[in-house]
């Protein structure tokens, strides 16, 4: 929502069509709130019932949902996530910190996608950090690409289920999603990522989990 009224402010300041900016945005808002309720229902009932949000996959997958790009800034969406979650980390007194390098360019992206992306990240650090832990969010540039990574002081990730986390979590095994913290959230956001020629990998740190994630420079 904020920065939806950064853009709609934006538009009107220069005379832009506000009108069609907003139910292009509405219409795309409630469709982006269907996916996260059919994802959070999926959590909430347990690995077996998944269907939907693997539908959801299987449409990423082929083509049934395409990116829709736009040019939008980086730096302001990252701010924007990490402020809906405020009140989480200030009940659990987890320290957030944000490092966004300075003149960031624009990035030429689906923003409903990219806002998904860096929303189940930062979520799935929140809720495998302990209280009074800490979680880093960096942007950068790095020759063609965007750089981001999300870095927490958590448990970490064992050995055996690093090679799985981005796999759709089996109905035989209960408990796997949240044990590997992988599963349907991060193979949706894998393929998202994928579909505008970035991809998402885990980064090997002394302590804690740290995801990395790649866009691709493109004016």
């Amino acid at each position: 929502v904020l920065h939806l009224q950064r853009r709609v402010d934006h538009q009107a300041a220069h005379g832009g069509g506000v009108a069609g900016l907003l139910l292009d945005q509405v219409v795309r808002a409630f469709a982006d709130l269907r996916l996260q309720v059919v994802s959070r229902a999926a959590e909430l009932v347990g690995p077996g019932f998944d269907a939907g949000v693997v539908v959801v996959h299987r449409r990423l997958e082929h083509g049934g949902i395409k990116p829709q790009p736009e040019a939008f800034v980086l730096a302001e969406l990252v701010q924007d996530v990490a402020q809906k979650f405020d009140l989480p980390i200030a009940t659990r007194n987890i320290g957030l910190q944000l490092e966004l390098a300075t003149g960031l360019p624009p990035i030429t992206a689906d923003l409903s996608m990219i806002e998904r992306v860096l929303t189940n990240l930062l979520d799935n650090a929140i809720r495998h950090t302990p209280e009074g832990g800490f979680i880093r969010l960096t942007a950068r540039c790095s020759g063609t690409e965007f750089i981001v990574e999300v870095a927490d002081s958590g448990p970490g990730i064992a050995g055996k289920l690093r090679t799985t986390l981005f796999e759709r979590p089996s109905v035989l095994e209960p408990g796997a999603q949240s044990a590997s913290r992988g599963g349907l959230g991060l193979m949706i956001v894998r393929r998202m990522l994928q579909l505008h020629g970035g991809d998402i990998h885990l980064v090997d740190v002394p302590a804690g989990a740290s995801f990395r994630f790649t866009l691709p420079l493109r004016s």
